[in-house]
């Protein structure tokens, strides 16, 4: 071996052993390069002295990743797949499972990472945070293209083609992956891809290669209003549409201003609510039918229940007592006793006919309610008795003759 030391002082600085492991700071070098203390890699300049601390201007590392240690349970997960949060009950803080359909995925388990984190954790396996790394995928989704979001798919720590909004990506396709692509039996292969744990905001026709410009398969910019015109239906999967001042329907035949007034030409619902108070269908037919009004079409039309009454029409029958046309003042006592009778009974006569006039008008009126006039049409019975005391009068005006 050899051995330095500083001239006049216990303990040696540097150790170069037999099997060529070289040793700064320590006697015993486990590795090719073991250094006890900090090490300063710059090309100017100093550094800090934190023990175990490496100091540097630049680093470069050949591999495309960056990685982080996850402890798990499972010790046949293998690079390429996709894991997951482990949600047994006694898996420790952090740990991961092989991700299935439904399950929260972390990331992808790097190959080679170019920077582990975590070296210290045991039972663990490195899981890619960021750049490049190869991930089991099927067809499940359609072939895959350059550009395409990967997500989740129903084989186990395999992804496939994202192909609605909705779905949680674990990274970007960097290459093809189609039916001529290599496959294992259960049509599983492997693609390059970039590491992304984000949320698809992509229509299911729609690659990121289709976002380019100003418009894509499924929405165009108005370049004078600036608009955003969608060509099909906007489907908002299940989401609420927040913070909206106004909405109008096409050719304005509906809409709602932001006071929350709403115009539209025709409404149909199942009850209509007024501050507290409510009317329904069952009870709306009530009133409408004590008003006499149809609920029936259309249009509500008044119900001419009494305007056919023809009572007033039988009083003209007392003009049968003319037999006592030789003697006119005898009779006028009894004539002018019925006279106002049926001038009475014609009174009633013009009390019809605004019965008439509430057949266009839906509004309750007093008249409707008050049937008062029927009843002096009974004081036409005196004027039926008056034609029996007739014959006694002929018989006294005969030995008058």
């Amino acid at each position: 071996a050899f051995v330095t030391s500083n001239a006049g002082t216990a303990g040696e600085r540097m150790r170069l052993t037999a099997e060529g492991n070289l040793g700064i700071g320590t006697t015993t070098p486990v590795s090719t390069l073991s250094i006890q203390g900090s090490l300063c890699v710059r090309s100017t300049g100093s550094c800090g002295t934190t023990a175990g601390t490496i100091y540097a201007s630049n680093i470069t590392v050949q591999s495309t990743d960056l990685a982080e240690n996850y402890p798990t349970n499972d010790p046949t997960l293998a690079p390429g797949e996709i894991v997951a949060v482990d949600m047994a009950e006694d898996a420790l803080p952090g740990q991961v499972a092989r991700a299935v359909a439904g399950s929260i995925p972390l990331g992808i388990i790097s190959t080679a990472p170019g920077l582990l984190l975590g070296q210290d954790v045991a039972s663990s396996t490195p899981v890619a945070l960021s750049g490049r790394v190869p991930v089991r995928v099927t067809l499940e989704g359609g072939d895959i293209a350059k550009g395409d979001r990967i997500t989740l798919s129903s084989t186990p720590g395999a992804g496939m083609k994202a192909t609605s909004t909705a779905q949680t990506i674990v990274g970007i396709a960097l290459e093809k992956f189609d039916g001529s692509s290599p496959k294992d039996t259960q049509g599983v292969g492997s693609i390059l891809s970039f590491v992304n744990l984000s949320w698809s905001r992509l229509a299911s026709t729609d690659t990121l290669a289709t976002l380019t410009g100003t418009e894509s398969s499924f929405w165009s910019i108005d370049e004078s209003s600036g608009r955003i015109k969608f060509i099909g239906a906007l489907d908002l999967n299940d989401f609420d549409m927040i913070n909206v001042r106004a909405i109008r329907g096409s050719a304005s035949k509906w809409s709602i201003d932001e006071f929350g007034k709403l115009t539209v030409g025709e409404i149909q619902t199942n009850k209509i609510c007024i501050g507290q108070t409510c009317v329904d269908e069952p009870l709306l037919k009530k009133v409408l039918g004590a008003l006499g009004l149809s609920t029936s079409g259309d249009t509500q039309t008044a119900s001419p229940a009494e305007a056919t009454e023809p009572d007033p029409t039988s009083t003209p029958d007392t003009t049968t007592t003319t037999p006592a046309s030789s003697d006119v003042a005898t009779t006028t006592p009894s004539d002018t006793a019925s006279a106002p009778d049926t001038s009475a009974a014609l009174d009633t006569t013009p009390t019809l006919e605004p019965d008439a006039t509430l057949d266009t008008t839906p509004a309750p009126e007093p008249p409707v309610d008050t049937p008062a006039p029927p009843e002096p049409a009974s004081e036409p019975a005196p004027i039926d008795t008056t034609p029996t005391p007739t014959p006694d009068t002929t018989s006294s005006t005969t030995p008058a003759a």
